[in-house]
């Protein structure tokens, strides 16, 4: 308390500095002494005072630091702004006092109470005795040495003031430098940014290329990272994985799968181990087959880093492939399909690889399907390859022609007839075992007299048939082996040909290839119903009583799926029995009723089928035979019809009235006559073009 109103009543304040004049502690009224900067604060005691009291205070520091001796200074003149301030200065040195653990100044300034004009008084008045003269000496030199040591301070400061102008000039011509680096590092900047951007901007849009291509692709593709955490997948793998959109992010190993026969993990495992690709069949738990594709997912520095997994569904690719198998293990002639090997500098056929063959190929040669198992050689399964095969699979294979040959086995003893035709860079072969036949021959030419007789004999009683039925019968003898067996190697084959490479041929050739196969399938109906129509020649077919109306039943439900397509009805009345060959008429009523449903453009064909007793007026528009009772049954459609003046033309072979618009072979009414001529029955057509047609059909009553 004694201490605070002291120093607050005669303005006292005390300050302790180290040997360096830094402020370390101040006490007592010594905010009125110091002026503290706002910025750049430095805590050097002699920056914190006035000037005037600086320069006494530096003389008084260093006096005492280097006597170690009390400074006192008494009645200094202080100027601040505009006005003056009178203080008394003492500074005690506590330099090497071994009580204190560092050296430090204790400053003591007080604000002198006397009267600044009073002290001008007494000087003035005093100023010629001698001691005053003294003082006033004593005071001059420590100003002088005030002055020298402020002229030091000065040329030091001045000294500084250049050096730091020096280094401020190359700091400025550095930073000059620096900046205009800078500008040029902001082009490239701005130019990288640029750069940046469009490369952003081609991620973005490759990004969106893959969402698509995922979003779209039909085939389920997976891609895992070196910790099995799932990156992305496409739709198609959720029939396979249980997976959803959340479980990006998450371990393959928490998901379940629908494969049956497989461990997925295991497989990734692997490939991850060995960074080789691995492709299996898998079979899901609905039964679909999926062809699994493992591989490595490469970086563009070629180092791995995860697994990308293609899940491809080959259920139907399987199926087609067992009906191929089983259309070629079906036939009974020998089949296989071979690729050419060339000279890799000539580029000449030197051998064939098979491709695959069937059952009957390795019983009819008697090797083992190993031997002749894709990748093996025509030669290596053939020891003893006959000459001429070799050479008229060049030239199919070269000219793209069609060789027929006959060879003789000797090992086996075999005749053999043998197809080739080009696959390809390769060809198929035909093989057929007519070895029986060889030695038919010779007994047929040792018979011919024989039956030369016989045939003259058996003339005379066949006269009238042969007259009917010769040409037919031959043609459906030549349609049968001739026409028949190489049309269903063309629809094999050319069905084989679409499953295999319709995916690599360009839109063209692809239609060539459809073209062949449908006008095959074409040439397979008129050849079906040539045969059908040669067959009602045979009389001899016992009849029995028909129920028509469970007929017509079944006939409808064989062309359900036609049916329903075209969104049509068929109203069936209740008939009663004939007496008829079931085969034939169910024939009649498949033909008439198929040639509605085709021959109709209405939005909801309509086909009525009903039976009557024939009137007498009926009978007579029939010109029936007089005494006789028949049924009659009508078939009415709502179709195209035609024109009444082909009412007859259209029972007439090959007869097509609308060929360009509809296909048709224009044998099924045809087929239709002669059946209701085998059963003594009759047909008429009446038709309306646009509206459609009635058949009217006469069966003869038992």
């Amino acid at each position: 308390l004694f201490r605070d109103t002291l120093t607050e009543e005669r303005m006292i304040a005390g300050i302790l500095v180290d040997k360096d004049f830094n402020v370390k502690q101040a006490t007592g009224n010594f905010k009125s002494f110091l002026q503290f900067p706002e910025a750049n604060f430095n805590f050097n005691l002699l920056k914190l005072v006035p000037g005037d009291l600086s320069i006494a205070l530096g003389v008084s520091l260093r006096k005492a630091v280097a006597t170690n001796e009390r400074v006192v200074m008494k009645h200094l003149v202080i100027h601040e702004a505009k006005e003056k301030r009178s203080l008394n200065l003492i500074v005690n040195p506590y330099l090497q006092d071994p009580k204190y653990l560092q050296p430090f100044l204790f400053i003591i300034l007080e604000e002198d109470t006397v009267d600044l004009r009073a002290v001008k008084t007494v000087t003035e008045n005093t100023i010629s005795s001698t001691g005053r003269i003294d003082e006033l000496e004593k005071e001059l030199l420590h100003t002088r040495e005030s002055l020298q040591a402020v002229i030091e301070e000065l040329e030091s400061a001045n000294e500084e003031m250049q050096s730091n102008n020096e280094e401020m000039i190359s700091t400025n011509e550095e930073l000059q430098s620096t900046n205009e680096e800078l500008q040029s590092l902001n082009e490239e900047l701005h130019t990288v940014s640029a750069e940046h951007q469009n490369k952003i901007k081609e991620l973005m849009e490759l990004n969106d290329d893959l969402d698509n291509y995922f979003k779209n692709s039909n085939i389920g593709q997976l891609l895992i990272d070196q910790n099995l955490i799932i990156r992305k997948f496409s739709p198609g793998v959720k029939s396979i994985v249980n997976i959803i959109g959340t479980d990006i992010s998450r371990s393959i190993s928490d998901i379940t799968t629908n494969i049956r026969n497989s461990n997925l993990l295991a497989d990734i495992r692997q490939v991850m181990n060995t960074g080789k690709a691995l492709e299996k069949e898998v079979t899901l738990s609905n039964g679909n087959h999926i062809l699994m594709r493992i591989t490595p997912y490469i970086k563009r520095d070629q180092q791995p880093d995860g697994i990308v997994i293609n899940f491809i569904d080959i259920t139907e690719s399987k199926k087609l492939s067992g009906l191929i198998e089983a259309v070629l293990n079906s036939s009974t002639n020998g089949i296989a399909a071979m690729k050419a090997i060339r000279n890799e500098d000539t580029h000449e056929i030197t051998d064939f690889e098979f491709l695959t063959i069937n059952k009957m190929y390795e019983q009819l040669f008697a090797i083992k399907s190993a031997a002749a198992s894709p990748g093996n050689t025509w030669t290596q399964a053939f020891p003893v390859l006959p000459a001429e095969w070799l050479e008229a699979a060049k030239r199919v294979v070269e000219e793209d022609t069609v060789v027929e040959l006959e060879t003789f086995l000797p090992d086996s003893g075999k005749w053999i007839e043998t197809t080739m035709v080009k696959l390809l860079d390769g060809f198929v072969a035909t093989h057929r075992d007519i070895t029986e036949q060889k030695k038919s021959s010779a007994l047929l030419a040792d018979s011919y007299q024989k039956l030369k007789k016989t045939s003259q004999l058996l003339s005379e009683s066949n006269e009238q048939l042969e007259q009917s039925n010769l040409d037919l019968m031959q043609f459906a003898s030549v349609a049968s082996h001739d026409l028949k067996e190489p049309l269903r190697k063309i629809q094999a084959f050319g069905n084989l040909l679409e499953s295999k490479i319709a995916d690599r041929l360009n839109p063209v050739e692809n239609g060539y290839l459809l073209k062949m196969l449908s006008a095959s399938g074409r040439m397979q109906n008129l050849i079906e119903d040539v045969l059908t129509l040669s067959k009602l020649s045979n009389t001899q077919l016992l009849k029995t009583n028909v129920k028509l109306t469970p007929l017509i039943k079944n006939i409808t439900d064989d062309l359900e799926i036609i049916i329903r397509e075209k969104h049509a009805t068929v109203e069936v009345e209740d008939m009663p029995e004939i007496n008829a060959i079931p085969g034939q008429i169910h024939q009649v009523f498949q033909n008439l009723i198929s040639n509605a449903l085709k021959f109709n453009d209405k939005p909801v064909p309509t086909i009525q089928i009903s039976s009557t007793d024939a009137s007498k007026e009926l009978l007579e528009a029939f010109a029936a035979e007089p005494g006789k009772s028949y049924l009659a049954v009508k078939v009415k459609d709502n179709g195209i019809g035609f024109d009444q003046e082909y009412n007859e033309t259209i029972f007439g072979l090959f007869q097509r009235l609308n060929g360009r618009l509809y296909d048709g072979t224009g044998i099924g009414l045809a087929i239709v006559k002669k059946i209701m001529e085998n059963h003594n029955g009759l047909i008429k057509a009446d038709s309306v073009v646009g509206e459609g047609t009635t058949f009217t059909l006469l069966f003869e009553k038992a």
